[in-house]
């Protein structure tokens, strides 16, 4: 009886499991191309608008967002408020840190 519930759970759980984890090769391609294009309009805006020092900081922020956009679909963190309400914050607390100790910049 015990093993028999032990061997209909462990198969539960690998139906779940491979579900979870199917692979869609057209959802990943245009996660891809997507991702790519992304990150690839803003490095070329900001190698245009930025400092070689300040593009170092900023490519690293999109690059996170752009993985929770294109890459984690259904994450709750991959929705527009909090993406946006994330990098409003962290910019806010960097204008707060260089504005109370301006040696940091440097």
């Amino acid at each position: 009886m015990v093993k028999k519930k032990i061997k209909q759970g462990w198969i539960a759980s690998r139906e779940i499991l491979l579900k979870e984890t199917l692979v869609d090769v057209y959802e990943h391609t245009w996660s891809f191309i997507d991702a790519f294009a992304g990150i690839g309009i803003i490095a070329f805006f900001q190698s245009k608008l930025l400092s070689n020092y300040e593009n170092v900081f900023l490519i690293g922020s999109f690059g996170a967002s752009s993985v929770l956009i294109y890459g984690a679909l259904q994450s709750p963190l991959s929705k527009p408020r909090n993406l946006i309400s994330g990098h409003v914050i962290s910019a806010f607390i960097r204008v707060v840190i260089c504005n109370f100790e301006p040696h940091f910049y440097h």
